[in-house]
C-alpha cells in the first residue's frame, strides 16, 4: 500500500471520528436539557397547557388574567384584550379591543363572574340580577326582567334597598330616596317623622324641624305646615289653623275633639 493511499485512509478515519464526537456531544447536550427540564416536574403540578385547550384540569391551568369558558377554552376576563367576542368570557363581548358587558348599564360582578343588570333590566334564569332581587321570567321563556324582592324598593343606582320597617344591616341598605336609616336593625325615618308610603317620603311630625324651601309639597304630616316661629329659631312642623296636635304628634280638627 502506497504512502498516499494510507494518508487518504487516515484522513477519512479522522473525519468520521470528528463527526462521531460532534454527534455524541449533541446527544449528550440534548439529554442533559431533557433531564434538567423535566426531571423535577411533580405530578399534577399546575402548569400552562401547550395549547389553549384545557385537556387536564388537574395538571393544567389558564394563564394569569384568563379563565375557563364553558367549552373548555382559556378566555379573557372582564377588561381583558380581545379581537372577537369568542376571546371573552361567555357573557362578555369584545368592544374596542376590550372584553366588556353587552349592555352599557350593566356592571360586572367579580364574585359572580357575570354582568349584572339594573332593576328592570334583562336577565336569564337565576343569573344577571343584583342582590335582593330575582329574575321574573316571561311566560314560557327562560329570560325576563329583574325585580326587587318583596319589601324592597329600587334605588337611583338600579339596585334594591329596604323599605320602611324592613330588616336591615351593613349589607342590606335602607331606601335612600325616602331617607330611611338602619336603626336597631330596621329601616326607619332618621328624624322625628312618619313614613308616607304613597309618596315614599318621611314626613315631619308636629314639633320636628322641616324644610321651608319645599314649596309644592310640605315636608310635614297632613294638616301641618312648616313655619318659623321666630327669626332665630329653625322652622318646625306646626298644625294649621283649626287643627291641634294629638297624642300621635299629628294634627286633628278641633271639631273632632
Amino acid at each position: 500500500m502506497s504512502s498516499n493511499t494510507r494518508a487518504v485512509i487516515r484522513a477519512k478515519l479522522g473525519h468520521k471520528i470528528v463527526l462521531a464526537a460532534i454527534a455524541t456531544a449533541c446527544l449528550t447536550g440534548l439529554l442533559i436539557f431533557v433531564l434538567t427540564r423535566f426531571s423535577n416536574r411533580k405530578p399534577f403540578q399546575k402548569v400552562m397547557c401547550d395549547s389553549s385547550k384545557i385537556k387536564n384540569p388537574e395538571s393544567c391551568s389558564c394563564p394569569s388574567g384568563e379563565t375557563q369558558s364553558s367549552n373548555g377554552n382559556c378566555v379573557q376576563t372582564f377588561g381583558g384584550s380581545c379581537e372577537k367576542s369568542i376571546d371573552c368570557e361567555d357573557n362578555l363581548v369584545c368592544h374596542s379591543g376590550k372584553c366588556i358587558c353587552r349592555l352599557l348599564d350593566q356592571k360586572y360582578s367579580k364574585g359572580k363572574n357575570f354582568c349584572i343588570s339594573r332593576i328592570g333590566g334583562p336577565c336569564i334564569g337565576s343569573f344577571g340580577c343584583p342582590e335582593l332581587s330575582f329574575c321574573k321570567k316571561f311566560v314560557f321563556q327562560e329570560y325576563g326582567m329583574c325585580q326587587c324582592n318583596g319589601g324592597f324598593l329600587v334605588s337611583p343606582e338600579g339596585h334594591c334597598e329596604g323599605s320602611y320597617l324592613q330588616s336591615c344591616s351593613s349589607l342590606v341598605p335602607c331606601d335612600s330616596i325616602s331617607g330611611l336609616a338602619c336603626i336597631d336593625g330596621f329601616c326607619r325615618c332618621q328624624n322625628f317623622g312618619w313614613f308616607d308610603e304613597g309618596r315614599r317620603v318621611c314626613l315631619g311630625l308636629v314639633g320636628s324641624t322641616c324644610d321651608l324651601s319645599l314649596k309644592e309639597e310640605s315636608s310635614c304630616v297632613e294638616n301641618a305646615e312648616c313655619l318659623r316661629q321666630h327669626p332665630k329659631l329653625p322652622p318646625t312642623c306646626t298644625c294649621k289653623q283649626g287643627f291641634s296636635v294629638d297624642a300621635t304628634y299629628t294634627c286633628e280638627e278641633w271639631s273632632k275633639k
